[in-house]
């Protein structure tokens, strides 16, 4: 591999680095507000929890595909320097499938967040589901405040302990 490429290849691979890091910004949990919930009058029941679970939160399918992309290219420019003729053509054209494979599942993995299911059942004897990122202890058998949020894109819920002399 000639030198300028291997310079493309390590400029490509920090793209991408930077790229799959970007995907790790902070999601709003059980201790972070969204600008909506913010100064927002959020509707609170009293609730027990019946059982927790670890989850993970994955990302939609719809996500960007910057991790695609920039796998595609990185895997382009190190077929593409494999071999020579019809085979570097091959070469070029399976880098770039499998990078853009290899990138997405980067991407994917690296935006996925850990998270709690809680289920609970309210005072009324409703039996509810929330799954949250992680930020706060729960327990079975522990009593909690589940508040519903108004967003613009919906109701938002989370869950949080209630104090001892609640």
């Amino acid at each position: 591999m000639t030198t300028t490429l291997k310079w493309v290849v390590q400029v490509l691979m920090s793209c991408l680095l930077a790229l799959v890091a970007t995907g790790c910004t902070m999601t709003p949990g059980p201790n972070s507000f969204t600008p909506g919930e913010a100064m927002s009058m959020g509707q609170v029941t009293p609730a027990t929890v019946l059982e927790v679970r670890k989850v993970k939160i994955r990302s939609n399918a719809s996500t960007t595909s910057a991790g695609s992309l920039a796998g595609a290219v990185v895997g382009g420019v190190a077929g593409h320097s494999v071999g020579g003729g019809n085979g570097q053509a091959l070469m070029t054209v399976g880098g770039v499938i499998l990078g853009s494979i290899l990138g997405r599942n980067a991407e994917n993995a690296a935006s996925a967040q850990d998270a709690l299911q809680v289920i609970m059942r309210t005072q009324d004897g409703r039996t509810i589901s929330v799954v949250q990122p992680l930020g706060v202890n729960l327990y079975q058998g522990q009593a909690v405040w589940l508040t519903r949020y108004q967003t613009e894109t919906g109701e938002r819920y989370r869950v949080e302990p209630r104090s001892s002399g609640n």
